[in-house]
């Protein structure tokens, strides 16, 4: 994953050719496996758990992939509480896992954002405080 070049060369009928290089990035597709619209009590631990998939729709979730939860951001886009922890990895049921300590946190929506490898997106695991 991460940024990925591509060689390209094409032909016409008149016989000329052409080469290019294209510049793209491959970033991880994410499928959450804990329940999303559930409301939590404040100081409640939630288990924020997902697993990492390829363009395909498999999981490529792997110990060779760290993924870190980065912080938690309210509705508005605000920070309310920086994490930078490691998920761990299940094998189990080949996900990843984060116990989310929701102490502090009021009434409203937020998101967990984290990373996932070298893929350069920020990723996002929502959640309710009730």
């Amino acid at each position: 994953m991460g940024n990925q070049t591509v060689g390209c060369t094409a032909t016409d009928k008149a016989g000329n050719t052409a080469s290019t290089a294209a510049s793209y990035v491959v970033v991880y597709g994410q499928k959450l496996v804990y329940n999303t619209t559930a409301q939590y009590k404040s100081g409640a631990t939630i288990p924020i758990a997902l697993q990492l998939r390829n363009a395909q729709g498999n999981n490529v979730s792997s110990a060779s992939i760290a993924v870190m939860a980065v912080d938690v951001v309210n509705s508005s886009g605000t920070v309310v509480k920086a994490i930078n922890a490691a998920f761990t990895l299940s094998r189990g049921q080949v996900q990843y896992n984060y116990d989310l300590d929701t102490t502090g946190l009021t009434s409203g929506s937020y998101t967990v954002r984290f990373t996932a490898g070298s893929d350069p997106t920020m990723h996002l695991a929502p959640f309710s405080i009730r």
